[in-house]
């Protein structure tokens, strides 16, 4: 299924340095549990770490 507008925290692995925070317009996931999401974002976003989902919208 597709989720979209979904906005997370992430600090960035190289220099751990953040929070900051970021959306995907659109992601693909399997399931709508937590942690099916935040594996699905750090696959889109590898260079990020301590990923904190804040939001996300199923239409």
């Amino acid at each position: 299924m597709t989720i979209k507008n979904v906005k997370y925290s992430y600090a960035v692995k190289k220099y751990h340095v953040g929070p900051y925070i970021d959306f995907i317009p659109e992601l693909e996931v399997s399931s709508l549990d937590y942690d099916v999401i935040v594996n699905a974002i750090q696959e889109a976003r590898p260079k990020y770490e301590q990923i904190r989902l804040m939001s996300y919208s199923r239409k």
